[in-house]
């Protein structure tokens, strides 16, 4: 029954939304905005302000994570900012998109992948892992997907039956996830 249970949660995560995850870097952009609040990178925020100082000797903030999102923790004043999914929400309400901009997997920093064809390519082995059980391919290129410039489309589901007649992605199985104006 855990078995089940275990792979039944591996497959609802190949079509959950996007979170934060520590070992990325991430520009954080103000929402429907190209204006760029801050950095992070490995947990460590450092504000757009501090970036231009050559001379920086320290971070503006740390992220930590809890059970359901994580918390910013400006640094020196103690202001908690929160992350849910991929948005930082300051606490006067204001919000920031976290565009995934690299991770680290095993030691190696990956950029986010933005060929098409190679992005379903890691999909189909993602699902042949799943369907034979092989964790440790699952696992292997799950963060690259994830990473991805692409998502899996919200409508078909990337279900063969479903995508023919998909006026959401057009067949495609995916789409392309929202870009900040002049960033990418």
């Amino acid at each position: 029954m855990a078995n089940a249970a275990y792979w039944h949660a591996l497959e609802e995560l190949q079509t959950a939304s996007g979170r934060y995850c520590g070992a990325s870097a991430y520009d954080v952009m103000l929402h429907g905005s190209t204006e760029l609040f801050g950095k992070i990178g490995r947990s460590i925020f450092y504000a757009a302000s501090s970036l231009a100082d050559g001379a920086r000797t320290s971070y503006d903030g740390k992220i930590y994570r809890d059970a359901v999102g994580a918390n910013l923790v400006f640094s020196p004043s103690g202001a908690v900012a929160r992350i849910i999914g991929l948005t930082l929400t300051l606490p006067d309400g204001q919000q920031y998109d976290l565009i995934e901009t690299g991770r680290t997997v095993e030691g190696v920093t990956f950029e986010p992948i933005e060929d098409p064809n190679l992005y379903r390519a890691l999909v189909d082995v993602a699902q042949v892992a799943l369907e034979c059980r092989d964790l440790r391919a699952f696992e292997r290129v799950r963060p690259l997907i994830d990473l991805a410039r692409f998502h899996t489309c919200p409508t078909c589901l990337d279900r063969f039956d479903w995508c023919e007649d998909c006026e959401t992605c057009l067949g495609r199985f995916f789409l392309t996830k929202p870009a900040v104006t002049g960033l990418l």
